[in-house]
């Protein structure tokens, strides 16, 4: 049987267009399905990059840490 990750909520602080401390909670569904929706600009791919930079340490669209913070 092969182990699964469920994240419950995400806490982000001053990564990209996330300013201050913002937290994204993930509300619990029985068949497990989530779906990230917004208008284009509202950091939905951010989001998406920031729990890979949490797992692997690399962001795929920078080079440099700084352009991160």
């Amino acid at each position: 049987m092969s182990e699964k990750i469920k994240i419950i909520s995400i806490k982000l602080e001053n990564y990209r267009q996330y300013m201050g401390v913002q937290t994204v909670d993930f509300p619990s569904r029985d068949d497990g399905f989530a779906a990230i929706i917004g208008e284009n600009g509202a950091g939905k791919s951010n989001l998406l990059n920031s729990i890979n930079w949490c797992f692997y340490k690399k962001e795929p669209h920078t080079k440099k840490m700084k352009d991160i913070v």
